[in-house]
């Protein structure tokens, strides 16, 4: 009886199926570290399990888990490939934290559409840290909720691929 309630249900229902398991990845504008544009699909490497890592310059937690998926990129490395993609609307915030923090993998900054596409296509409304786990045939595997979730699935993914 209440269709703007239905309707409204009806559209974030869309929304969490495109960054459900088994879907594909939703594009998203980025800008690379030497200004160039580029699209999240774009970069995501085929035929490899790999990490989307969203996180922020300003982000203690999407900071603080670093040196732990880190330490998962050098365990499971070649096979498992990580990209980040910073949320920081500032270029230069951004800049600064991967001077801080360098991460052997490649960065990425979402654009302004790309930012307000992160929300509003990805239904991320809690912000960073956001992490995406994409299967090598480039579906998404699962959106893990923090680094231990990320161990525990590269750990059956690669036992599982060594039988």
């Amino acid at each position: 009886a209440d269709t703007a309630r239905y309707a409204e249900f009806l559209r974030l229902a869309d929304r969490a199926r495109k960054a459900a398991a088994g879907s594909g990845v939703v594009d998203l504008a980025l800008t690379d570290t030497l200004g160039k544009p580029c699209n999240l699909c774009g970069v995501i490497p085929a035929g490899k399990l790999v990490l989307v890592d969203f996180w922020a310059s300003w982000c203690g937690m999407c900071l603080g888990a670093m040196p732990d998926i880190k330490r998962l990129y050098e365990r499971y490395a070649p096979d498992f490939a990580i990209v980040g993609v910073s949320c920081d609307e500032k270029e230069e915030a951004w800049r600064g934290a991967m001077a801080r923090k360098p991460m052997p993998w490649p960065e990425y900054r979402l654009t302004p559409q790309g930012y307000k596409d992160f929300f509003s296509k990805y239904g991320v409304g809690n912000g960073v840290p956001y992490y995406m786990l994409v299967a090598p045939d480039g579906r998404v595997l699962r959106t893990p909720g923090g680094v231990e979730d990320i161990r525990k699935v590269l750990e059956n993914h690669f036992k599982r691929d060594s039988k």
